[in-house]
């Protein structure tokens, strides 16, 4: 089981999530999606169910379950919800920020790797 989190706005569209999905089913996992739903960024719950089902339909996968999971912070969201329901890994994408935006720009995913108690994979 590994939990596929992401904000899901531009994720029908992102090249690095066509390898991701082929190469967890080729592990035999069961992919899970996650929307961490912060006070900052706040949307419906039936808003970011319908964007995880498009993204579904996108890239032709049958996610075994969707969970919007609401938390202060993106990063503590995602290893609350990993805990919560026991998913032994996580997966999400990055933007792809480098260079010296990099020094401005907040990088959960660095974040994830440093604190979630999980095995983490970032494309």
């Amino acid at each position: 089981d590994i939990l596929f989190v992401s904000d899901f706005d531009q994720v029908a569209k992102d090249s690095k999530v066509q390898t991701l999905f082929p190469f967890l089913e080729s592990l035999g996992a069961r992919l899970h999606f996650g929307f961490i739903n912060t006070p900052y960024q706040f949307e419906a719950t039936p808003k970011s169910e319908r964007k995880m089902l498009e993204a579904a339909a996108a890239y032709g996968v049958k996610p075994a379950s969707m969970h919007v999971f609401n938390d202060h912070f993106v990063e503590e969201g995602i290893k609350a919800l990993c805990a919560k329901l026991g998913f032994p890994a996580v997966a999400l994408t990055t933007r792809g920020v480098g260079g010296i935006q990099k020094l401005f720009t907040f990088s959960v995913g660095e974040h994830i790797i440093k604190e979630a108690e999980v095995p983490v994979i970032i494309l």
